[in-house]
């Protein structure tokens, strides 16, 4: 629910604020969240260089990069089709990890789990999102090219399990804000507009401590408790759960295809989830 409303987040603060500055804002808020809540917990940053070094690739890969790109891709297109680029990440995670992980390999449950999930997905989201696939080809390359990013970030991720998961998301949200200030500088033309809209403070708020803060420190607990490719799932979540706000906020009523296409999602869902039972003669020997 927290992320299914955080494309809408960005289209509103994009109304005042232009991508980088946006993301920068939203990331070195949520920094700041979180500082203060390690510091009241009790809890240190790291102190080894090795772990800024490995803190410094997580930033990278799973905020500074997939955030910059989606905020500067919904400048071009709808927050529906950016949604359904965002939902291959389950798909890249899957593969990704048959390659690098010992034990998150692929089966054919999953692959047709995250198959089946993500033809929910592009049901739900609807056929005029997809017809307009080609137009703004290179805003459409970043989309699809943040989600490969967070599928590096969540097993690239696998190796703080010591860490607690304060720390991780504290630290890596530094390095990431470090990384898009420099950016903003470097790329950014001309001085940063004040908004001067409530809503546009409101969405960087909400986007900095909720859809980022807050989201991150269930997500990183998540991929120790249950791994990277179970965690990861939950991009195919992120349109249902719009639809049920917008049902909920808006009073706009469901379609036949949403009902579907959600319905897809939890078939799949289940199919990567689930756990084979071993046959009687393997759990004999």
């Amino acid at each position: 629910m927290i992320w299914g409303s955080s494309f809408m987040w960005i289209e509103l603060a994009l109304i005042e604020l232009p991508p980088l500055p946006l993301t920068t804002s939203r990331v070195a808020l949520a920094a700041v969240a979180l500082l203060v809540v390690l510091r009241l917990r009790g809890y240190q940053l790291p102190g080894a260089l090795s772990d800024w070094r490995d803190l410094l690739i997580q930033g990278f890969l799973s905020n500074a990069l997939p955030f910059a790109l989606f905020v500067w891709s919904q400048q071009y297109i709808t927050a529906g089709l950016a949604s359904i680029f965002n939902g291959t990440a389950p798909i890249w995670t899957v593969l990704l990890a048959h390659v690098l992980t010992s034990d998150e390999r692929l089966t054919r449950s999953k692959l047709l789990g995250v198959i089946v999930g993500f033809a929910g997905l592009v049901a739900i989201v609807g056929v005029n999102a997809v017809s307009s696939v080609g137009q703004h080809w290179q805003a459409q390359f970043a989309a699809a090219a943040a989600p490969v990013s967070y599928a590096f970030g969540i097993l690239f991720a696998r190796r703080f399990t010591r860490m607690p998961t304060i720390v991780l998301t504290t630290g890596q949200l530094i390095t990431a804000s470090l990384m898009l200030i420099v950016a903003t500088l470097v790329f950014h033309r001309g001085p940063v507009p004040l908004p001067t809209l409530t809503l546009t403070w409101v969405s960087v708020l909400t986007l900095s401590l909720v859809s980022t803060a807050f989201a991150l420190l269930i997500y990183f607990k998540l991929v120790k408790e249950v791994g990277a490719t179970r965690t990861i799932l939950v991009t195919f979540l992120i349109p249902p759960s719009a639809i049920v706000l917008g049902v909920l906020v808006l009073g706009e009523t469901l379609r036949v295809n949403e009902i579907l296409g959600f319905l897809a999602i939890l078939a799949g869902l289940f199919l990567v989830v689930r756990k084979r039972t071993p046959a009687p003669d393997s759990v004999a020997k």
